[in-house]
């Protein structure tokens, strides 16, 4: 069954012909509609909760607990090469960015990405 992108409580989504790309980004920066570019950090891989698993329509969770059974065979931190103990069985899906400094700015729909 497809699980919506909501699921993975997404801040910002980036469409890309490759799978998993943003786990070799360093920074990335959006050009904006405006004109404008704001610049960002990539600071970690993003560990999930959960919260993918939940069905969102009834408030249960998968009792296979899908998606995310199926996906720390592929994208636990033991499988993507985290070393760290403590991240081995987690799983992670995206990553965490910190924005570099410019005050406000606006990301929108269809802004390019670099």
């Amino acid at each position: 069954n497809s699980i919506p992108i909501e699921n993975f409580r997404p801040n910002i989504v980036v469409e890309c012909n490759v799978p998993f790309a943003e786990d070799n980004w360093r920074d990335i920066v959006f050009h904006t509609n405006d004109n404008s570019k704001i610049a960002m950090t990539v600071v970690k891989p993003c560990s999930r909760c959960q919260i993918p698993s939940l069905n969102q329509q009834t408030g249960e969770f998968d009792k296979n607990n899908e998606p995310s059974r199926t996906m720390k065979s592929f994208r636990s931190g033991k499988a993507i090469g985290y070393n760290k103990e403590k991240f081995k069985g987690q799983l992670f899906f995206g990553q965490n960015v910190d924005h570099q400094g410019r005050e406000g700015g606006t990301i929108y729909i269809g802004d390019e990405l670099e």
